[in-house]
């Protein structure tokens, strides 16, 4: 008999919902679960058409017990995301706000943090290309 008619619903269900890095056992047929650690690792963007260094992942590197391995790759990923933009925190310090519709109405800003994105020079030129 085909191996895949021997395949429960909730087996299928298992290989679909279960299916990112890894894959579940399937009893029926014999199958043995799997697991990927992680897949490459890297800057991309469909929706720019900006595809990266597929640069392997930490676990793999992890493996070598090579230190210097691990700084050079961490430092080319770092460069390659500072190109494509990186995410600063700014600081506010605490000053009265004023209403611009109404500026006879203030109100007092309490200092806080703000998470802000700056984009790198490719993310810029391929934003200014258009595509």
């Amino acid at each position: 008999m085909f191996a895949a008619r021997k395949v429960t619903i909730p087996e299928m269900v298992d290989l679909i919902a279960y299916g990112g890095h890894q894959t579940a056992s399937v009893n029926s047929v014999g199958k043995i679960r799997t697991m990927d650690t992680d897949g490459p690792a890297g800057v991309n963007s469909s929706t720019l058409g900006f595809f990266g260094t597929g640069f392997c992942s930490e676990i793999l590197i992890a493996q070598t017990w090579n230190v210097d391995l691990a700084y050079e790759a961490s430092e080319a990923m770092a460069k390659e995301f500072r190109d494509f933009g990186v995410f600063t925190v700014s600081e506010h310090k605490p000053h009265v706000g004023r209403d611009p519709h109404h500026p006879e109405r203030t109100y007092e800003v309490p200092a806080h943090r703000v998470v802000r994105f700056r984009a790198g020079q490719l993310l810029r030129e391929r934003v200014a290309k258009g595509s």
